[in-house]
């Protein structure tokens, strides 16, 4: 596979680092990017959408406020003997303009609270996307540092043989060797499980592998991904499922408020 070398700006420590990557990696490292920006979008649209519908609310509740307003000062000069007609009818006549703009407002709250819906389920497809595309670039990382891993393991392997051949030869003392006694088939199975114990305790002391490789911490992951729950098959056709209804609802609506 032919490699190419790139170059990885890490926004975290803003250093360059030149990195040789395949351009096997690199096609997944852009999967990855495509599906990190979708999420972006998606969160943003959310933000907006959120901005949006607090904006009208308070509009909604204000119109409301001006209406409870306007209805108590009209009751109170209907009490008031000397209050003339004309000002109890611009306060009734305020009030209903007041309550009409905040049904309005109500009913715009509405088309935007859907819309908002919908669009924090993409976010959580989005988001599951993300997190997706961001396991396939770990494997593929993890994949190419096994592939060029023979080397640097040379030395461990050439441990490994020897460490088998001692073994051998305590196979060939008189009543055999322990290892035998302990399940082991032969000198380089007992070698290996040495090893791999080896293995097990320098994994095991190796904390944060992912800050330790400097293609990983180049990426930067979009913000706000632990803010939308993640959304599979049956919850997304669920939901827009219920989305469809709530649109024909919505449509109904405004034609009966037309009529």
């Amino acid at each position: 596979m032919d490699a190419v070398t790139h170059c990885v700006t890490s926004h975290i420590t803003n250093t360059t680092m030149t990195t040789l990557l395949t351009e096997a990696f690199q096609a997944t490292l852009d999967r990855y990017r495509e599906a990190a920006a979708a999420f972006n979008s998606a969160r943003d649209n959310v933000s907006r959408l959120e901005a949006d519908l607090e904006r009208h609310t308070k509009a909604a509740d204000a119109a409301d406020a001006e209406a409870l307003a306007a209805r108590s000062e009209a009751a109170a000069l209907m009490r008031d003997a000397s209050a003339s007609m004309k000002q109890i009818r611009e306060l009734k006549g305020k009030e209903r303009a007041a309550y009409t703009l905040g049904e309005d407002y109500r009913a715009i709250i509405a088309e935007i609270q859907l819309a908002l819906d919908e669009a924090i389920l993409e976010a959580r497809i989005a988001q599951c996307a993300e997190e997706d595309a961001y396991s396939g670039v770990v494997y593929r990382r993890a994949e190419e540092l096994f592939s060029s891993a023979g080397e640097t393991l040379q030395p461990f392997i050439h441990a490994i043989r020897i460490l088998a051949n001692a073994y051998a030869c305590q196979g060939r003392r008189p009543g055999g060797a322990q290892w035998a006694q302990l399940g082991y088939e032969t000198s380089t199975d007992v070698a290996l499980a040495d090893a791999f114990a080896v293995v097990r305790k320098g994994v095991s002391g190796y904390q944060a592998a992912e800050e330790q490789d400097d293609v990983l911490t180049s990426i930067e992951r979009p913000a706000g991904l632990g803010n939308f729950e993640p959304a599979y098959g049956a919850t997304v056709q669920k939901l827009r499922s219920e989305f469809s209804q709530r649109k024909a609802r919505l449509r109904e609506a405004a034609v009966s408020a037309v009529n």
